[in-house]
C-alpha cells in the first residue's frame, strides 16, 4: 500500500493533483491515516472493488472482492437460459447478479468507509458494457435491468458518501454516474489476447503476479508486437471518438494492464496521445519506479496539469490531421484551445507554428506551451 512518506515525496516533487487507486479492496484498511494525508495533499484516494463474480467461500483460486458467504454463492449467481450458472471472471465461480448483490454492496462499502475516509472508489466491470439476461427465478433480469442495477449501485455510492466513482470501460450508459474511466484511451492487453503474452519464455510475456510488492504484470517493461503497436498505438489509425462524446463529462485514461510506461518503444507515442486528447497518464508506482522516471513524469505533468485544469470540463469540438500521412494531428476544445501533436521524426511547420519532431504544442490566443516526451 501507500505510505505517508511516499505521498510527501511525490508532492514535494511537484505533483499536487493525482487519483491514487489501490490495487485491491483491503490494502488501505490498516492505515486510515493515509487517506487523511492524501486529502491534505490534494489527492483523491480509494480502493478497488468489484461485484462481477462470486466464489465459494474459502476457495483456493479466489480473490477477496469475490468472497461473500455461502448463501450468495448458492443463490446469487446469474442463470443462463438452460438453467446453468454463468461463469465468473476467468471461468472461476459464478457471474454475480447485481440484484442479489445489492445488500452486500451496501454493507461492504459502508464498512470500508467507516474504517477509512476514502475520497473515491473504483468499481471494476460496472461500466464495461457487459450486461446479462438472468433466468434465475430468485432475481430475474434482462440486460436493461442488469445494467440499471449496476449503474444504480455506483450512483448509490457516489451520492451516499459524496465521492467520485470510477470504473472500467466508461460505457455510455454509465457516463452520467462515473467521473473517470480506465481503458478508453488504451484497452486491456492481457494474456488472453495472444499466447506469447502468457509464455514465460517469450520476450512478449506480460509478467507474473509476483512479487507481491511490485507484480511484474504491472511493472515489467515488455516489447510490443508489431500488430499490437499498429492496433493500439499507431496514431494514424486512431480517432478520439470517446473524447468527442465525453471529454467534458468523464475523465478517461488507459486500462491498468496497459499503463503509460508498460511497453517498450511506444512510451513517447502514448504520452503524445495523452496530451493531444487531454487525458491523464496512468502509472503503476513504487519508490524505485518513480525515482527512475521522475524527470519524465514531471515534464509530462507540468505540460498536462495546467491544461487539464482548464479543459477537463470543456468539450472536444474538433479533431483533424494536418498532413497527408496523418502523423501531425490537432484537437480543439470548447474554449478555443488547440493542441497539435507531431508524431513524425522531423519538424513540422504550419499554421504559424514550428513544432519539433516527437513533440506537442498547445495554443490559446497568444499563449502557447510545448512538450517533448523523453523516457529513460
Amino acid at each position: 500500500g501507500l505510505s505517508e512518506s511516499f505521498l510527501e515525496m511525490i508532492h514535494a516533487a511537484g505533483i499536487d493533483r493525482a487519483c491514487l487507486t489501490l490495487n485491491d479492496l483491503h490494502t488501505g484498511d490498516t492505515r486510515p491515516e493515509i487517506a487523511r494525508v492524501a486529502d491534505r495533499l490534494g489527492y483523491v484516494y480509494g480502493p478497488y472493488d468489484c461485484y462481477d463474480s462470486v466464489h465459494k467461500p474459502g476457495a483456493k483460486n479466489s480473490w477477496e472482492s469475490a468472497q461473500f458467504d455461502t448463501w450468495l454463492y448458492e443463490h446469487g449467481g446469474i442463470l443462463k437460459e438452460d438453467g446453468k450458472p454463468g461463469r465468473g471472471f476467468q471461468n472461476t465461480g459464478h457471474q454475480l447478479s447485481p440484484l442479489a448483490a445489492r445488500p452486500y454492496v451496501e454493507k461492504r462499502v459502508r464498512a470500508e468507509m467507516e474504517k477509512v475516509p476514502f475520497s473515491m472508489l473504483f468499481m471494476d466491470c460496472d461500466a464495461a458494457g457487459q450486461y446479462f439476461d438472468d433466468f434465475s427465478p430468485e432475481h430475474p433480469a434482462n440486460q436493461a435491468t442488469d445494467c440499471a442495477a449496476k449503474v444504480d449501485r455506483m450512483r448509490w455510492i457516489a451520492t451516499t458518501f459524496g465521492i467520485p466513482i470510477g470504473s472500467e470501460g466508461g460505457s455510455a450508459v454509465a457516463a452520467g454516474v462515473i467521473c473517470f474511466a480506465h481503458g478508453m484511451l488504451t484497452g486491456a492487453i492481457g494474456d488472453w489476447v495472444d499466447p506469447d503474452f502468457k509464455n514465460e519464455k517469450s520476450k512478449y510475456f506480460l509478467g507474473s503476479w509476483y512479487p507481491p510488492e511490485a507484480p511484474d504484470v504491472f511493472f515489467k517493461k515488455v516489447a510490443v508486437k508489431a500488430r499490437t503497436r499498429l492496433e493500439m498505438f499507431d496514431p494514424r489509425y486512431r480517432l478520439p471518438l470517446y473524447e468527442a462524446a465525453f471529454h467534458d463529462s468523464v475523465i478517461a485514461t488507459h486500462h491498468w494492464l496497459t499503463p503509460s510506461l508498460k511497453f517498450k518503444g511506444v512510451e513517447a507515442t502514448a504520452a503524445l496521445l495523452e496530451q493531444l486528447y487531454n487525458v491523464p497518464a496512468l502509472y503503476h508506482l513504487t519508490r524505485a519506479v518513480f525515482s527512475r522516471n521522475q524527470a519524465a513524469i514531471l515534464a509530462h505533468y507540468r505540460f498536462f496539469s495546467p491544461l487539464h485544469r482548464r479543459l477537463a470540463l470543456q468539450p472536444l469540438t474538433e479533431f483533424d490531421c494536418l498532413t497527408a500521412d496523418r502523423l501531425v494531428q490537432r484537437t480543439r476544445f470548447g474554449d478555443g484551445t488547440e493542441i497539435i501533436a507531431n508524431f513524425t521524426d522531423h519538424p513540422w511547420h504550419g499554421n504559424g507554428l514550428d513544432i519539433p519532431a516527437g513533440s506537442v504544442m498547445s495554443r490559446l490566443g497568444s499563449e502557447a506551451s510545448s512538450y517533448m516526451p523523453c523516457y529513460p
